[in-house]
């Protein structure tokens, strides 16, 4: 089985944030808080309401 597909699902979007990024980055940990954060009526979560979570999650990690 590749690691990769030609044909990317959600769920091996996710997985290549977790995997490919370094564990010591503040971004996922971010993005996953903002994730939950996000209030959503589909699987479809818009930048636009990604944007403030992801940045106050960061913010709270620098302090």
């Amino acid at each position: 089985m590749r690691f990769y597909q030609a044909d990317p699902t959600l769920e091996s979007y996710w997985r290549g944030v977790i995997l490919f990024g370094s564990n010591f980055a503040t971004y996922k940990f971010a993005l996953a808080h903002a994730l939950y954060d996000v209030e959503r009526h589909s699987t479809l979560v818009l930048l636009e309401d990604l944007a403030v979570p992801f940045s106050r999650h960061i913010c709270e990690h620098l302090k």
